[in-house]
Protein backbone atom coordinates (compact mmCIF):
# COMPACT_ATOMS: atom_id res chain seq x y z
CA UNK A 1 0.00 0.00 0.00
CA UNK A 2 1.15 3.50 -0.68
CA UNK A 3 1.74 5.98 2.11
CA UNK A 4 -1.19 8.07 3.26
CA UNK A 5 -1.28 11.36 5.15
CA UNK A 6 -1.40 10.93 8.90
CA UNK A 7 -4.42 11.76 10.99
CA UNK A 8 -7.87 10.43 11.72
CA UNK A 9 -10.67 10.24 9.21
CA UNK A 10 -13.07 12.24 11.32
CA UNK A 11 -16.14 11.46 9.23
CA UNK A 12 -15.77 7.74 9.91
CA UNK A 13 -15.40 8.47 13.62
CA UNK A 14 -18.74 10.30 13.52
CA UNK A 15 -20.42 7.55 11.54
CA UNK A 16 -19.38 5.05 14.17
CA UNK A 17 -20.86 7.27 16.89
CA UNK A 18 -24.17 7.59 15.03
CA UNK A 19 -24.24 3.83 14.48
CA UNK A 20 -23.65 3.23 18.20
CA UNK A 21 -26.64 5.45 19.06
CA UNK A 22 -28.81 3.50 16.59
CA UNK A 23 -27.88 0.29 18.41
CA UNK A 24 -28.91 1.96 21.68
CA UNK A 25 -32.27 2.92 20.17
CA UNK A 26 -32.76 -0.61 18.88
CA UNK A 27 -32.27 -2.03 22.39
CA UNK A 28 -34.60 0.50 24.06
CA UNK A 29 -37.29 -1.18 26.18
CA UNK A 30 -40.63 -1.34 24.35
CA UNK A 31 -42.18 1.36 26.53
CA UNK A 32 -44.57 2.40 23.75
CA UNK A 33 -45.54 0.29 20.74
CA UNK A 34 -45.75 3.29 18.41
CA UNK A 35 -42.06 4.07 18.90
CA UNK A 36 -41.06 0.43 18.49
CA UNK A 37 -42.83 0.31 15.14
CA UNK A 38 -40.50 2.91 13.61
CA UNK A 39 -38.61 0.84 11.03
CA UNK A 40 -35.45 3.00 11.12
CA UNK A 41 -35.06 2.26 14.84
CA UNK A 42 -36.17 -1.35 14.57
CA UNK A 43 -33.37 -2.01 12.07
CA UNK A 44 -30.69 -0.46 14.24
CA UNK A 45 -29.14 -3.86 14.89
CA UNK A 46 -27.72 -3.80 11.35
CA UNK A 47 -25.21 -1.22 12.56
CA UNK A 48 -23.12 -3.97 14.14
CA UNK A 49 -22.30 -5.14 10.62
CA UNK A 50 -21.18 -1.59 9.82
CA UNK A 51 -18.85 -1.84 12.82
CA UNK A 52 -17.32 -5.02 11.40
CA UNK A 53 -16.65 -3.46 7.98
CA UNK A 54 -15.27 -0.29 9.55
CA UNK A 55 -13.01 -2.30 11.83
CA UNK A 56 -11.53 -4.24 8.91
CA UNK A 57 -10.96 -1.00 7.02
CA UNK A 58 -9.17 0.68 9.92
CA UNK A 59 -7.05 -2.34 10.84
CA UNK A 60 -5.89 -3.03 7.30
CA UNK A 61 -5.11 0.62 6.69
CA UNK A 62 -3.05 0.79 9.88
CA UNK A 63 -1.53 -2.68 10.12
CA UNK A 64 -1.80 -4.37 6.73
CA UNK A 65 1.87 -3.73 5.91
CA UNK A 66 3.24 -3.64 9.47
CA UNK A 67 2.96 -7.27 10.55
CA UNK A 68 6.04 -9.20 9.44
CA UNK A 69 6.63 -11.82 12.12
CA UNK A 70 5.04 -13.79 14.92
CA UNK A 71 6.38 -11.13 17.29
CA UNK A 72 4.48 -8.45 15.39
CA UNK A 73 1.37 -10.62 15.47
CA UNK A 74 1.65 -11.08 19.25
CA UNK A 75 2.09 -7.33 19.70
CA UNK A 76 -0.90 -6.58 17.48
CA UNK A 77 -3.14 -9.04 19.35
CA UNK A 78 -2.00 -7.70 22.71
CA UNK A 79 -2.97 -4.18 21.64
CA UNK A 80 -6.38 -5.46 20.55
CA UNK A 81 -6.79 -7.11 23.94
CA UNK A 82 -5.87 -3.87 25.71
CA UNK A 83 -8.38 -2.03 23.54
CA UNK A 84 -11.35 -4.36 23.99
CA UNK A 85 -11.00 -6.41 27.14
CA UNK A 86 -11.06 -3.88 30.03
CA UNK A 87 -14.49 -2.63 28.98
CA UNK A 88 -15.72 -6.15 28.38
CA UNK A 89 -14.57 -7.28 31.81
CA UNK A 90 -16.04 -4.21 33.52
CA UNK A 91 -19.54 -4.68 32.11
CA UNK A 92 -19.45 -8.45 32.40
CA UNK A 93 -18.79 -8.15 36.15
CA UNK A 94 -21.28 -5.31 36.47
CA UNK A 95 -23.93 -7.43 34.76
CA UNK A 96 -23.23 -10.32 37.13
CA UNK A 97 -23.48 -7.92 40.07
CA UNK A 98 -26.82 -6.48 38.93
CA UNK A 99 -28.19 -9.96 38.28
CA UNK A 100 -27.10 -11.03 41.78
CA UNK A 101 -28.68 -7.90 43.27
CA UNK A 102 -31.96 -8.64 41.51
CA UNK A 103 -31.95 -12.21 42.74
CA UNK A 104 -31.21 -11.15 46.33
CA UNK A 105 -33.91 -8.45 46.24
CA UNK A 106 -36.46 -10.90 44.90
CA UNK A 107 -35.60 -13.45 47.59
CA UNK A 108 -35.37 -11.01 50.49
CA UNK A 109 -38.26 -8.66 49.73
CA UNK A 110 -40.51 -10.84 47.63
CA UNK A 111 -40.18 -8.61 44.58
CA UNK A 112 -41.65 -9.95 41.37
CA UNK A 113 -39.27 -10.66 38.49
CA UNK A 114 -41.71 -10.79 35.56
CA UNK A 115 -39.20 -12.09 33.03
CA UNK A 116 -37.88 -14.92 35.17
CA UNK A 117 -34.66 -15.47 37.05
CA UNK A 118 -31.92 -12.89 36.72
CA UNK A 119 -29.53 -15.80 36.19
CA UNK A 120 -31.55 -17.30 33.35
CA UNK A 121 -29.51 -20.04 31.65
CA UNK A 122 -26.41 -18.85 33.54
CA UNK A 123 -23.83 -21.41 34.60
CA UNK A 124 -20.23 -21.18 35.70
CA UNK A 125 -19.22 -22.62 32.33
CA UNK A 126 -21.20 -19.91 30.53
CA UNK A 127 -19.53 -17.23 32.67
CA UNK A 128 -16.10 -18.71 31.87
CA UNK A 129 -16.86 -18.71 28.15
CA UNK A 130 -17.81 -15.04 28.32
CA UNK A 131 -14.74 -14.27 30.44
CA UNK A 132 -12.55 -15.81 27.72
CA UNK A 133 -14.47 -14.05 24.93
CA UNK A 134 -15.23 -17.36 23.21
CA UNK A 135 -18.97 -17.40 23.81
CA UNK A 136 -20.04 -16.31 20.31
CA UNK A 137 -17.62 -18.30 18.16
CA UNK A 138 -20.30 -20.90 17.41
CA UNK A 139 -19.07 -23.73 19.63
CA UNK A 140 -21.36 -22.69 22.49
CA UNK A 141 -24.87 -21.31 22.65
CA UNK A 142 -25.59 -18.81 25.40
CA UNK A 143 -29.16 -17.58 25.00
CA UNK A 144 -28.78 -14.78 27.56
CA UNK A 145 -25.19 -13.47 27.86
CA UNK A 146 -24.63 -11.21 30.86
CA UNK A 147 -23.82 -8.22 28.64
CA UNK A 148 -25.59 -8.70 25.32
CA UNK A 149 -23.32 -6.54 23.11
CA UNK A 150 -20.32 -8.68 24.05
CA UNK A 151 -21.23 -11.19 21.34
CA UNK A 152 -19.71 -8.96 18.67
CA UNK A 153 -16.58 -8.31 20.73
CA UNK A 154 -16.10 -12.06 21.03
CA UNK A 155 -16.10 -12.67 17.28
CA UNK A 156 -14.18 -9.52 16.44
CA UNK A 157 -11.29 -10.29 18.79
CA UNK A 158 -10.62 -13.64 17.14
CA UNK A 159 -11.17 -12.20 13.68
CA UNK A 160 -8.29 -9.85 14.51
CA UNK A 161 -6.15 -12.95 15.03
CA UNK A 162 -7.15 -14.38 11.63
CA UNK A 163 -6.38 -11.01 10.04
CA UNK A 164 -2.97 -10.84 11.73
CA UNK A 165 -2.07 -14.30 10.45
CA UNK A 166 -3.15 -13.33 6.93
CA UNK A 167 -0.96 -10.24 7.12
CA UNK A 168 2.09 -12.45 7.58
CA UNK A 169 1.72 -13.30 3.88
CA UNK A 170 4.41 -11.07 2.46
CA UNK A 171 3.19 -10.91 -1.13
CA UNK A 172 0.49 -8.29 -1.41
CA UNK A 173 -1.48 -10.02 -4.17
CA UNK A 174 -1.63 -13.29 -2.25
CA UNK A 175 -2.68 -11.48 0.92
CA UNK A 176 -5.40 -9.61 -0.95
CA UNK A 177 -6.56 -12.89 -2.47
CA UNK A 178 -6.81 -14.37 1.02
CA UNK A 179 -9.00 -11.44 2.09
CA UNK A 180 -11.26 -11.98 -0.94
CA UNK A 181 -11.48 -15.71 -0.24
CA UNK A 182 -12.32 -15.29 3.44
CA UNK A 183 -14.95 -12.62 2.88
CA UNK A 184 -16.42 -14.42 -0.14
CA UNK A 185 -16.60 -17.79 1.58
CA UNK A 186 -18.31 -16.27 4.61
CA UNK A 187 -20.81 -14.46 2.38
CA UNK A 188 -21.63 -17.66 0.49
CA UNK A 189 -22.19 -19.58 3.72
CA UNK A 190 -24.38 -16.82 5.14
CA UNK A 191 -26.39 -16.61 1.93
CA UNK A 192 -26.87 -20.29 1.19
CA UNK A 193 -25.85 -22.18 4.32
CA UNK A 194 -29.23 -21.88 5.99
CA UNK A 195 -29.56 -23.98 9.11
CA UNK A 196 -26.37 -25.87 8.24
CA UNK A 197 -24.19 -23.07 9.64
CA UNK A 198 -25.77 -23.55 13.08
CA UNK A 199 -24.42 -21.15 15.69
CA UNK A 200 -21.54 -20.00 13.47
CA UNK A 201 -23.51 -17.16 11.85
CA UNK A 202 -22.01 -14.55 14.21
CA UNK A 203 -18.38 -15.32 13.38
CA UNK A 204 -19.26 -15.59 9.68
CA UNK A 205 -20.89 -12.15 9.79
CA UNK A 206 -17.76 -10.70 11.31
CA UNK A 207 -15.41 -12.44 8.86
CA UNK A 208 -17.49 -11.33 5.87
CA UNK A 209 -17.73 -7.72 7.01
CA UNK A 210 -14.22 -7.37 8.40
CA UNK A 211 -12.41 -8.63 5.32
CA UNK A 212 -14.72 -6.66 3.05
CA UNK A 213 -13.51 -3.64 5.03
CA UNK A 214 -9.93 -4.76 4.39
CA UNK A 215 -10.64 -4.76 0.66
CA UNK A 216 -12.09 -1.24 0.86
CA UNK A 217 -8.88 -0.12 2.57
CA UNK A 218 -6.81 -1.62 -0.25
CA UNK A 219 -8.97 0.17 -2.82
CA UNK A 220 -8.82 3.49 -0.95
CA UNK A 221 -5.03 3.36 -0.66
CA UNK A 222 -4.68 3.15 -4.43
CA UNK A 223 -7.63 5.25 -5.59
CA UNK A 224 -7.97 8.05 -3.01
CA UNK A 225 -10.02 10.27 -5.35
CA UNK A 226 -11.87 7.63 -7.34
CA UNK A 227 -15.40 8.76 -6.46
CA UNK A 228 -17.15 12.03 -7.36
CA UNK A 229 -18.17 14.78 -4.95
CA UNK A 230 -21.55 13.95 -3.43
CA UNK A 231 -20.80 10.26 -3.03
CA UNK A 232 -20.96 10.50 0.76
CA UNK A 233 -24.46 11.97 0.66
CA UNK A 234 -25.59 9.29 -1.81
CA UNK A 235 -24.15 6.49 0.34
CA UNK A 236 -25.77 7.91 3.49
CA UNK A 237 -29.09 8.19 1.67
CA UNK A 238 -28.86 4.58 0.48
CA UNK A 239 -28.07 3.38 4.01
CA UNK A 240 -30.98 5.40 5.43
CA UNK A 241 -33.36 4.04 2.79
CA UNK A 242 -32.32 0.50 3.65
CA UNK A 243 -32.91 1.06 7.37
CA UNK A 244 -36.29 2.68 6.72
CA UNK A 245 -37.60 -0.03 4.41
CA UNK A 246 -36.10 -3.35 5.48
CA UNK A 247 -38.93 -5.46 6.91
CA UNK A 248 -37.55 -8.95 7.38
CA UNK A 249 -35.73 -9.09 10.76
CA UNK A 250 -32.93 -11.30 9.46
CA UNK A 251 -29.33 -10.81 8.47
CA UNK A 252 -29.04 -9.26 5.01
CA UNK A 253 -25.71 -9.23 3.17
CA UNK A 254 -26.80 -5.95 1.55
CA UNK A 255 -25.83 -4.14 4.76
CA UNK A 256 -22.20 -5.19 4.28
CA UNK A 257 -22.08 -3.79 0.74
CA UNK A 258 -23.85 -0.60 1.83
CA UNK A 259 -21.36 -0.21 4.69
CA UNK A 260 -18.43 -0.77 2.36
CA UNK A 261 -19.85 1.76 -0.11
CA UNK A 262 -20.32 4.35 2.66
CA UNK A 263 -16.74 3.99 3.89
CA UNK A 264 -15.37 4.14 0.35
CA UNK A 265 -17.48 7.22 -0.38
CA UNK A 266 -16.15 9.04 2.68
CA UNK A 267 -12.52 8.19 2.00
CA UNK A 268 -12.41 8.33 -1.79
CA UNK A 269 -14.47 11.43 -2.61
CA UNK A 270 -13.81 15.14 -2.34
CA UNK A 271 -15.17 17.30 0.43
CA UNK A 272 -18.87 18.14 0.39
CA UNK A 273 -21.67 19.28 2.72
CA UNK A 274 -22.35 15.77 4.05
CA UNK A 275 -18.72 15.32 5.07
CA UNK A 276 -18.74 18.77 6.64
CA UNK A 277 -21.72 17.83 8.81
CA UNK A 278 -20.01 14.60 9.83
CA UNK A 279 -17.05 16.62 11.09
CA UNK A 280 -19.20 18.46 13.64
CA UNK A 281 -17.58 18.27 17.06
CA UNK A 282 -20.61 16.71 18.74
CA UNK A 283 -20.63 13.82 16.26
CA UNK A 284 -16.88 13.38 16.59
CA UNK A 285 -17.30 13.17 20.36
CA UNK A 286 -19.91 10.44 19.93
CA UNK A 287 -17.43 8.59 17.74
CA UNK A 288 -14.70 8.98 20.33
CA UNK A 289 -16.80 7.30 23.02
CA UNK A 290 -18.68 4.95 20.66
CA UNK A 291 -17.12 1.77 22.04
CA UNK A 292 -18.04 2.84 25.56
CA UNK A 293 -21.58 3.59 24.35
CA UNK A 294 -21.83 0.18 22.79
CA UNK A 295 -20.57 -1.71 25.83
CA UNK A 296 -22.38 0.31 28.51
CA UNK A 297 -25.83 0.87 27.03
CA UNK A 298 -27.38 -2.44 28.11
CA UNK A 299 -26.58 -1.65 31.74
CA UNK A 300 -27.94 1.91 31.51
CA UNK A 301 -31.13 0.76 29.78
CA UNK A 302 -31.63 -1.92 32.44
CA UNK A 303 -31.34 0.71 35.20
CA UNK A 304 -33.84 2.99 33.44
CA UNK A 305 -36.28 0.14 32.89
CA UNK A 306 -36.10 -0.95 36.52
CA UNK A 307 -36.75 2.61 37.67
CA UNK A 308 -39.86 2.80 35.49
CA UNK A 309 -40.98 -0.63 36.74
CA UNK A 310 -40.22 -0.39 40.47
CA UNK A 311 -40.42 3.34 41.27
CA UNK A 312 -43.01 4.58 38.79
CA UNK A 313 -44.93 1.27 38.98
CA UNK A 314 -46.15 1.46 35.42
CA UNK A 315 -48.46 -1.32 34.14
CA UNK A 316 -46.72 -3.94 32.05
CA UNK A 317 -47.43 -5.69 28.78
CA UNK A 318 -45.71 -8.44 26.81
CA UNK A 319 -43.64 -6.87 24.03
CA UNK A 320 -41.58 -9.24 21.86
CA UNK A 321 -41.88 -11.91 24.53
CA UNK A 322 -40.68 -9.63 27.36
CA UNK A 323 -42.82 -8.08 30.09
CA UNK A 324 -42.15 -4.34 29.82
CA UNK A 325 -43.56 -1.29 31.65
CA UNK A 326 -45.81 0.77 29.41
CA UNK A 327 -45.67 4.55 29.05
CA UNK A 328 -47.60 7.18 27.14
CA UNK A 329 -46.06 8.40 23.90
CA UNK A 330 -44.81 11.53 25.66
CA UNK A 331 -43.49 9.47 28.59
CA UNK A 332 -41.70 7.10 26.23
CA UNK A 333 -40.10 10.03 24.37
CA UNK A 334 -39.01 11.47 27.72
CA UNK A 335 -37.48 8.22 28.91
CA UNK A 336 -35.79 7.64 25.57
CA UNK A 337 -34.10 10.99 26.06
CA UNK A 338 -33.16 10.17 29.65
CA UNK A 339 -31.75 6.79 28.62
CA UNK A 340 -29.70 8.26 25.76
CA UNK A 341 -28.38 11.08 27.96
CA UNK A 342 -27.55 8.59 30.71
CA UNK A 343 -25.76 6.32 28.25
CA UNK A 344 -23.66 9.18 26.91
CA UNK A 345 -22.81 10.38 30.42
CA UNK A 346 -21.81 6.92 31.64
CA UNK A 347 -19.87 6.31 28.42
CA UNK A 348 -17.95 9.57 28.75
CA UNK A 349 -16.96 8.62 32.30
CA UNK A 350 -15.89 5.06 31.54
CA UNK A 351 -14.02 6.28 28.46
CA UNK A 352 -12.11 8.77 30.60
CA UNK A 353 -11.36 6.47 33.51
CA UNK A 354 -11.34 2.95 32.01
CA UNK A 355 -11.25 2.66 28.24
CA UNK A 356 -8.69 5.31 27.29
CA UNK A 357 -6.30 4.80 30.24
CA UNK A 358 -6.08 1.04 29.65
CA UNK A 359 -5.68 1.56 25.92
CA UNK A 360 -2.77 3.94 26.53
CA UNK A 361 -1.21 1.63 29.12
CA UNK A 362 -1.31 -1.30 26.74
CA UNK A 363 0.33 0.84 24.04
CA UNK A 364 3.02 1.97 26.46
CA UNK A 365 3.66 -1.61 27.57
CA UNK A 366 3.91 -2.74 23.94
CA UNK A 367 6.26 0.15 23.15
CA UNK A 368 8.60 -0.76 25.99
CA UNK A 369 8.54 -4.54 25.92
CA UNK A 370 7.14 -5.65 22.56
CA UNK A 371 9.04 -3.69 19.95
CA UNK A 372 7.98 -4.48 16.38
CA UNK A 373 10.30 -6.30 14.02
CA UNK A 374 12.02 -4.32 11.32
CA UNK A 375 10.21 -3.81 8.08
CA UNK A 376 8.41 -1.28 6.00
CA UNK A 377 6.18 0.74 8.29
CA UNK A 378 3.47 2.68 6.52
CA UNK A 379 2.15 5.89 8.04
CA UNK A 380 -1.27 5.23 9.56
CA UNK A 381 -4.32 7.11 8.41
CA UNK A 382 -6.82 6.18 11.08
CA UNK A 383 -5.60 5.89 14.63
CA UNK A 384 -8.96 5.57 16.39
CA UNK A 385 -9.02 1.83 17.12
CA UNK A 386 -5.63 1.19 18.74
Amino acid sequence: MSAQPAGKIEELESIRGIAALLVVLFHMPAWNARLQDIRFIHNGYYMVDLFFVLSGFVMNLNYGDRLHSVRDLARFQFLRLGRLYPMHLLFLLLAVLTAASSWIAAAAFGLNIPNGSAFKDATFAAFTEQLLLIHSLGFFKIAHPFNLPSWSISVEFYTYLVFGIMCLISQYVLRLSAFVALSGAALVLLSFGGENIGNFSAILQCLAGYFMGCLVASFAARRPRALPRGSTFAALAAMTLFLCTRKDPQFDIAILFLSAALIAAVVCSRDDLAKGVLRHKSLKFLGLISYSIYMSHSFVLWVCNQFVRVVLRRPEAIAEGISTPQLSLFGAFLWHGIAIAGTILVSALVFKYIEDPFRLRSKEFARRFMTPSRGLVRVAVVQNRE
